[in-house]
């Protein structure tokens, strides 16, 4: 993405067109613009907040009678208790913390906090399903994005941010009949041919993964994946570990995969 190389994702979905990538931005945009309605309708009842068609039509009331945003009336109405100690309250409360903390903490540390305090994260964290723990992981990636984001352009904070999703996204919605690059796992891999396969994360506890290192029969399985990966390439085969990865938004040193030696 940030090297504007055109990619498919064979079985799987580009990253910021995932639905907790959506909302995750969506809860972003309220930030940068409490005019968002579209943005606000997409994330306020998510989680389930109690906001069904009802609240929605006063919340819209008092913003015809205010004169003010859909946002600033559910703010109006959270300051006059109307919502109690609900979870529309939690909300209410990660965004005044989050527009607190602008131009004093980290943009991607506001994000996390935004996604924790709001519920939102929680939401798939109590699910404990592998697809709502792969949400999870999703979310913190996107932490990890807007993380390199502030590190190579530290003056454009929230909005410079949301810019380059939007033109990310262009980018990828426009056919163009260019070579792509195609992405695969090693699985969705199986029974192809490529002129050279690129095998990334050769890292130990990516490749093979931290769950089968304790495990003699699942880390044999990771050995056959790896072998099925290689015998991919008909020219050539290239194998890369990182030495440090951002993970979690947190960099860590990195140990090369056992199975490149």
């Amino acid at each position: 993405i940030r090297e504007g190389i055109p990619y498919t994702i064979v079985g799987g979905v580009r990253f910021y067109d995932r639905m907790e990538i959506k909302d995750a931005i969506a809860y972003l945009r309220v930030m940068a613009n409490p005019n968002d309605t579209i943005s606000l309708q997409r994330i306020i009842n998510k989680p389930a907040r109690g906001v069904g068609k009802v609240t929605l039509q006063s919340m819209r009331s008092i913003a015809a009678a205010e004169d003010c945003s859909l946002f600033d009336a559910f703010k109006s109405a959270g300051e006059r208790d109307l919502f109690g100690k609900n979870k529309v309250k939690a909300y209410l409360d990660a965004c005044a913390e989050f527009n607190s903390g602008l131009g004093r903490v980290p943009l991607h540390e506001l994000a996390l906090r935004l996604f924790e305090d709001s519920g939102y994260m929680l939401m798939y964290q109590e699910q404990s399903t592998e697809e709502a723990m792969e949400r999870v992981e999703n979310l913190f990636e996107l932490i990890s994005a807007i993380k390199d984001f502030e590190e190579a352009h530290p003056e454009e904070g929230l909005a410079g941010f949301l810019d380059q999703v939007s033109l990310i996204s262009d980018i990828d919605s426009y056919e163009e009949k260019a070579e792509r690059l195609t992405l695969m796992t090693l699985h969705g891999a199986k029974g192809l041919e490529f002129k050279a396969a690129f095998l990334t994360g050769m890292e130990e506890g990516l490749f093979p993964h931290s769950r089968s290192l304790d495990d003699p029969e699942q880390l044999e399985e990771e050995r056959r994946l790896c072998y099925v990966g290689m015998t991919r390439a008909k020219e050539e085969l290239f194998l890369f570990a990182a030495r440090t990865r951002n993970i979690f938004g947190e960099s860590r040193y990195q140990v090369r995969s056992r199975f490149i030696g």
